[in-house]
């Protein structure tokens, strides 16, 4: 079976979400024009340039006639955007899912996004078993079930679990990382290797 590649960025809320829909002009309040068509190369050079203008720009200067909170909200924008599409801007760009197959792998073998974290920990255990291995269930309750650290907005929280057959341990372990998305949602990715 082919193994399925672990993604560093978060893709939607759903598993049928599409990318956002998207068109910006440039205007008194936004420095760029972008849209939903431009591709991921180009949306990352305006990133990358609004990123450096954040930093360049002290809070009471301007620049081109605009204030770091007007590039600010551009580089949140394109952010969005991007991760919409499943390409990370602060990863290569070797891992962005331009094509979204990689998504389209993933969702064939597990629920990728979830409301509670509750079925995240639970589909953890639906594909172990689904795989044909068993996991050890104290192992299993201290790092997902009974851990205090929920994954919050914008953070992951990522494990390694020992992986049984028929009691026995095996070489393969499952790596698993939940990351918490806005609004308390969940996005959950995991491989066995």
């Amino acid at each position: 079976m082919k193994h399925i590649k672990l993604f560093e960025q978060f893709i939607g809320e759903a598993n049928q979400l599409k990318p956002i829909k998207i068109s910006v002009k440039k205007s008194k309040k936004n420095p760029y024009t972008f849209s939903d068509k431009m591709d991921n190369d180009e949306l990352h050079k305006l990133y990358k340039h609004a990123t450096d203008m954040v930093i360049a720009i002290a809070p009471e200067e301007e620049l081109d006639g605009y204030k770091d909170t007007d590039y600010k909200k551009a580089k949140k924008e394109i952010f969005d955007l991007m991760m919409s599409r499943g390409a990370n801007p602060y990863r290569s760009k070797d891992t962005w899912a331009d094509d979204w197959k990689e998504e389209d792998d993933r969702s064939k073998y597990f629920q990728v996004y979830h409301k509670h974290f509750s079925t995240v920990i639970d589909e953890v255990e639906k594909y172990v078993n689904k795989m044909g291995y068993e996991l050890d269930k104290e192992e299993y309750d201290n790092k997902f079930v009974d851990a205090p650290f929920k994954a919050r907005e914008g953070e992951y929280k990522k494990d390694t679990l020992t992986l049984y057959k028929k009691g026995k341990e095996q070489r393969k372990a499952i790596h698993v990382r939940i990351y918490g998305r806005n609004g308390w949602k969940y996005e959950l990715n995991m491989f066995i290797k």
